[in-house]
């Protein structure tokens, strides 16, 4: 049975480990007051260590630092939902949900995987689609992708409107094409 861990950043525990120096000079102040300050970076770096999310083929497996775990069966999974903080939730057939921790919307590619398909990612065949794309944004800002018949044509049409002639049409063609028709490339040898 194969299964994927899904964490928070270890970079946290740098973050955590900054903060709890800053902690230690403001505990300096007056340490009968504030000797408590510092605990709260550990606090923070146990808990990047602890919180985790289990992806297996057969549930979802969470385990929190204060709060006992939860498990949900595949048979019970209903949707995956992210709020506006950027957070995953399970959410089962009745509604309930649950918070996933370690998991982003970055993460749907490896989620998808180990669910075994269970888990769509919306992700992956996006960023394909755009690999053979070309981006064209023109002068108010407004970008469009288009590929590169789509860009040929594009071109043609914005060099025929800004009055440029067809030599230096052609010196800007790409290889292989001479005055917008393709040729062959032995042709040229």
């Amino acid at each position: 049975m194969s299964s994927k861990v899904f964490h928070p950043s270890r970079e946290h525990i740098l973050g955590g480990i900054i903060m709890f120096l800053i902690c230690l000079l403001f505990t300096g102040y007056k340490v009968a007051w504030f000797f408590w300050v510092p605990l709260l970076p550990l606090v923070f770096i146990l808990w990047t260590l602890r919180v985790r999310t289990t992806v297996t083929t057969k549930a979802i497996t969470t385990r929190y630092l204060f709060r006992a775990g939860k498990t949900m069966q595949w048979e019970d999974f209903r949707a995956l939902r992210f709020n506006r903080a950027g957070r995953a939730y399970a959410v089962d057939n009745q509604e309930n949900s649950f918070w996933l921790p370690g998991v982003t919307f970055n993460s749907l590619a490896s989620l998808s995987s180990a669910s075994g398909g269970r888990i769509p990612d919306p992700v992956t065949p996006a960023r394909t689609a755009t690999d053979d794309k070309v981006q064209v944004v023109n002068k108010d800002g407004y970008a469009v992708l288009m590929d590169k018949d789509e860009y040929k044509d594009y071109e043609k049409q914005r060099r025929r409107e800004a009055g440029v002639d067809a030599g230096a049409e052609s010196s800007h063609a790409e290889p292989g094409a001479a005055n917008g028709k393709d040729s062959a490339p032995d042709a040229q040898n």
